[in-house]
């Protein structure tokens, strides 16, 4: 069971490195190279592609940081009972815990808001000429800026799971 539980932290740290480091990279090097004076005019349709691209990579990460974290908590953390009793909650690693579910959930549904919402309708309103396109694009952009920055927190959260408790 142990060579399981290490297996899945090793997973664990593999997918919030794809997930985290894939938003890194975009903001740090795909979005800075965009904006070289050649690629300007097709700047929106790349960021639209890059994005279409990696957004199953994304969810993929997300679905097995979720079923790797539940997995590793119960294994070194609790137990179904003391979640259920409430045991769990009342002891400094359980309300930290609770703090990063509480920052995953938003981050998971600011996300799919951006994925599925925001971004489709920025690009098909770009892509229309619509007047629209512009404020769209700022909010969805804003919105994943918002999933980086909560996900950087998730992360020292996450390290001070491990380590600081």
């Amino acid at each position: 069971m142990r060579a399981l539980y290490l297996a899945s932290v090793a997973l664990h740290i593999l997918a919030a490195a794809l997930w985290v480091g894939g938003m890194l990279f975009f903001v740090t090097v795909v979005l800075p190279a965009l904006s070289h004076p050649s690629l300007r005019p097709s700047r929106s349709r790349i960021i639209e592609h890059v994005g279409r691209a990696f957004r199953p990579v994304a969810w993929s990460a997300l679905a097995t940081l979720l079923v790797t974290g539940t997995f590793n908590l119960f294994y070194r953390w609790t137990d179904w009972d003391s979640i259920i009793t409430g045991n769990f909650w009342h002891t400094p690693i359980g309300n930290l815990f609770g703090w990063k579910v509480v920052l995953v959930t938003a981050m998971v549904a600011l996300h799919a808001l951006h994925d599925f919402w925001l971004g489709p309708r920025a690009a098909e309103a770009l892509e229309r000429g619509e007047n629209s396109a512009a404020t769209l694009r700022c909010h969805a952009s804003w919105a994943g800026r918002l999933v980086m920055i909560i996900s950087i927190a998730v992360v020292v959260l996450a390290v001070t799971f491990v380590r600081g408790c």
